[in-house]
């Protein structure tokens, strides 16, 4: 699916057996990585990071799990959000991870990683998993990551000391930051009789950030110590909280949500989980009719309009669905790099204005470069102009991004033979080809 709510194809050219082992995917949702962003941006600072240093990746996973890899990159699994009850509690545990960050407890990949996809870095993640699972020792080589004993003592083996460390930190910035800390040791209680569960049935969380009752212990101490401990659920981000809770209840089991909102209430966050719902069911018209009735009363709400522009795109209605996108992009907060290609796959599909759509596309590649669908739609749009080695090039791009070396080696040579290229990508070509011929193994 593309577009709103994003659940991006697993690469399995690039780990098959691991990838479809794992089943894992990366959810792309504006609404949500907007509010993550804008609740972990205090924690960062606190931290002394830039928020454009750390980037937040939501996993679509009914596990509870929570990590970094792959330099600053934060994963964080909808399960965890969907078994949460407060905004804090997601924050805290962001907060811990960034105490990873700064504490240096990363998987560090190697230089061919630097261009790759959220994807490509969860999947190598997920196969260092299942080769310390099963004592496959190769199967973690194999995803050049460096072999499962690295694996072991970089991230999957957090010791208890680190464990502590970034406990310690996440509550230094959460009071940096003037943020109630008491999120965090609601959420590790939760997890708190996992302890004695056997490996095999504990949660992710639980196997990858060793839980023991010290350690919530000393959270717990340290939180009441915090001048910021309040009541939860009575923070201007539960209500947030709650629209981007209801979003991925609705999107990924869509026939849950009568169990959790109730039609008849009247309530916006009900209306809008089922809105969702019967989209997912392909019922366009029953999602618009609620749809329109919440933006009547909030007529530039992004989220609502975003939504609505995805369903008149899906039902085939394009003209209204570009109408509905440009507004969109007008009242949302922020880059909104998802929104952008959306707009123009949605003129390309029409056959409108190709100079628009690849302003839209340099531009989502300019706010986000692992939004790798922008160089499929460039490849579209240039070939459909007659211009095969552009062409060829986008779709070079997008071939490393999804660790296809060798094929990112071929479409590449391919555009730059006899100098076909146009001018405003030649340089971008040969910047690609120095990055390809620098990384190791290259299998040209």
């Amino acid at each position: 699916m593309k577009g709103l709510f994003r659940l991006a194809v697993i690469i399995t050219l690039m780990l098959p057996a691991v990838a479809q082992a794992q089943g894992l995917s990366i959810i792309r949702d504006t609404e949500i990585e907007s509010t993550l962003r804008e609740w972990a941006t205090p924690v960062l600072q606190a931290a002394g990071l830039s928020p454009d240093q750390v980037q937040i990746i939501l996993v679509d996973s009914d596990e509870i799990n929570a990590f970094v890899a792959g330099g600053a990159n934060l994963f964080l699994y909808a399960g965890l959000i969907e078994r949460a009850d407060y905004p804090e509690e997601v924050i805290g545990v962001m907060a811990h991870e960034v105490g990873h960050i700064q504490g240096g407890h990363l998987i560090e990949t190697r230089r061919a990683m630097e261009r790759a996809t959220y994807q490509s870095i969860l999947s190598a993640v997920a196969g260092i998993g299942a080769a310390i699972a099963t004592g496959d020792g190769g199967a973690a080589t194999a995803i050049s990551l460096g072999g499962s004993g690295a694996a072991q003592r970089g991230f999957f083996s957090h010791s208890r000391t680190q464990e502590s460390s970034a406990d310690q930190a996440a509550l230094r910035y959460m009071e940096s930051a003037q943020m109630n800390p008491q999120g965090l040791v609601t959420f590790l209680q939760k997890l708190e009789g996992q302890e004695l569960l056997p490996v095999s049935q504990q949660s992710e969380y639980m196997r990858t950030h060793p839980l023991t009752r010290d350690r919530i212990g000393a959270m717990q101490s340290g939180a009441q110590r915090s001048p910021y401990v309040t009541e939860l659920g009575i923070s201007p981000k539960q209500q947030e909280f709650d629209f981007i809770r209801a979003k991925l209840r609705a999107f990924r089991q869509p026939n849950m949500v009568p169990r959790y909102y109730n039609i008849d209430s009247g309530q916006d966050i009900d209306m809008y989980a089922h809105a969702i719902m019967r989209y997912r069911k392909k019922d366009y018209d029953g999602a618009l009719q609620l749809l329109d009735n919440l933006l009547v009363k909030d007529k530039n709400n992004a989220d609502f309009l975003e939504l609505k522009a995805q369903t008149l795109r899906d039902s085939g209605r394009l003209s209204e669905a570009e109408e509905a996108y440009r507004k969109t992009l007008e009242t949302v907060k922020g880059e909104a790099p998802l929104i952008k290609v959306d707009l123009a796959q949605v003129l390309i599909e029409q056959h409108k204005s190709d100079r628009e759509a690849e302003n839209l596309l340099f531009s989502a590649l300019q706010d986000d470069r692992h939004e790798i669908s922008a160089y499929r739609l460039l490849a579209t749009v240039r070939g459909r102009q007659g211009k095969e080695a552009d062409a060829q090039y986008f779709l070079a791009e997008e071939a490393v991004a999804t660790g296809r070396k060798q094929e990112a080696n071929r479409l590449l040579a391919m555009a730059m033979h006899e100098n076909r290229l146009s001018a405003d990508i030649r340089t971008k070509a040969r910047d690609l080809k120095i990055y390809l011929d620098s990384l190791p193994g290259n299998d040209k």
